[in-house]
């Protein structure tokens, strides 16, 4: 019921406005099938992320081969990243994973971390409130693994590579951070397979870390670039 009622209210706000403004094509997509042939503007302008701080952000002294960010969610499938981590530590008895972030699933990952012979190779850190920190911990570690198949833009992906780190996600129809992946240079899309993204994963700690490379990508999402078209649009649409 709470469901429909969110999903009603939804619907209704995106009815309201003259010029909507989405993060991504995915959504712009989306809100065309939503809307229909209603009249309405849709502008993508995706979101930012500050440059200058991740970049003076120091590195933490926690270190770690593998690193997620994000809720604790069902759709997050940080479950299916603990799978991949099995895969891996056969090869890699010391592989090193972090997790950071809070939810509802975090107890049963936990769980699982233990089931799986895991409690060496993972830690939950939970909630980080300062982004500072995050992107410290991001610096020192040498891959991002989004297992999440939902997204409706994918803003750590950006944020990871402005960190240095190659990104894995999910290669999903609802997963809009795939669009942020050019499998040639930033990251690379797998499945929810275990051993399919454990191979995945592998390829980026086998690999020489390219940091540079990866903060070119970033940069087209640098808030001092975006806000520009951002203001851009307010003034027209309020000329």
């Amino acid at each position: 019921m709470k469901g429909r009622i969110a999903f009603l209210v939804e619907k209704i706000s995106i009815m309201q406005p003259n010029v909507i403004i989405s993060v991504s094509a995915h959504t712009t997509n989306a809100l065309h099938a939503m809307l229909g042939t209603s009249a309405k503007e849709i502008i993508t302008i995706p979101n930012g992320v500050d440059i200058e701080t991740i970049e003076k952000s120091p590195i933490s002294d926690k270190t770690s081969d593998i690193v997620f960010a994000g809720r604790l969610l069902p759709h997050k499938n940080v479950d299916a990243l603990l799978r991949a981590l099995q895969h891996i530590q056969k090869q890699k008895p010391n592989i090193s994973t972090i997790i950071i972030g809070d939810g509802p699933e975090k107890e049963r990952l936990e769980k699982i971390s233990l089931e799986l012979g895991l409690e060496k190779n993972v830690s939950f850190l939970g909630f980080l409130p300062d982004h500072v920190e995050v992107y410290g911990v991001l610096k020192a570690s040498r891959v991002f693994v989004l297992p999440s198949v939902r997204e409706g833009f994918g803003i750590t992906v950006v944020e990871a590579n402005a960190c240095g780190l190659p990104v894995v996600t999910i290669d999903s129809e609802h997963n809009a951070a795939k669009d942020l992946i050019d499998p040639r240079g930033n990251g690379m899309l797998a499945s929810l397979n275990s051993e399919v993204l454990a191979s995945a994963i592998m390829v980026f700690l086998d690999a020489r870390k390219e940091q540079d490379r990866y903060k070119r990508y970033a940069e087209r999402y640098n808030w001092n670039s975006l806000v520009g078209d951002i203001t851009a649009l307010y003034r027209k649409t309020y000329e």
